[in-house]
C-alpha cells in the first residue's frame, strides 16, 4: 500500500510539474518579429558616441559593401568591390571587376589590398597584393 501511495503521489506531482512548466515556458517564447529576418537597404553601426562605426550597404550597382570606420579614419577597412582607378565612373562594371579587402592608415596615404580580379592580358583569374 506504501508502494502505491508513493507510485501515485510521483505521478500527481510530475502531471502537476508538467503543466505548471509548460504554461511557464510558454511566457517565455522568443516573439515572432524576433525570429523573422530584418531588411533594409543599408545598416549602420553606431558606437556609444552614436558615430557610424560599421556600414554593410550596396553600391550603385547593388553590388555588396561593408566599410569599417574609427575615431580617426572613415573607410579604415573597405570589403567589396575596390575600384582600379581613381576616377569615379557612372560606366556599369565589368562583370569580372576587382573585389578585395583595402586597409588605409590615418595622417597618410599609405594603404594595402588583397583581393582577386582579372588579368587583363590573359583574362584569367589573378590574385593580388598591393601596399602604397
Amino acid at each position: 500500500m506504501k508502494t502505491v501511495s508513493i507510485w501515485f503521489g510521483a505521478m500527481f506531482f510530475g502531471f502537476i510539474g508538467g503543466i505548471a512548466g509548460a504554461r511557464f515556458n510558454n511566457r517565455h517564447t522568443i516573439s515572432a518579429e524576433l525570429l523573422s529576418p530584418t531588411r533594409g537597404h543599408q545598416f549602420e553601426l553606431l558606437d556609444s558616441s552614436d558615430r557610424v562605426a560599421s556600414v554593410w550597404t550596396t553600391d550603385q550597382w547593388g553590388r555588396p559593401l561593408l566599410t569599417f570606420n574609427d575615431a580617426k579614419w572613415e573607410g579604415r577597412i573597405v570589403i567589396g568591390p575596390i575600384s582600379q582607378t581613381d576616377m569615379p565612373t557612372d560606366k556599369s562594371p565589368d562583370s569580372n571587376d576587382v573585389w578585395a579587402i583595402s586597409v588605409t592608415a590615418p595622417q597618410h596615404a599609405a594603404h594595402a589590398t588583397l583581393g582577386t580580379g582579372f588579368d587583363m592580358n590573359t583574362r584569367k583569374p589573378s590574385g593580388f597584393a598591393n601596399w602604397r
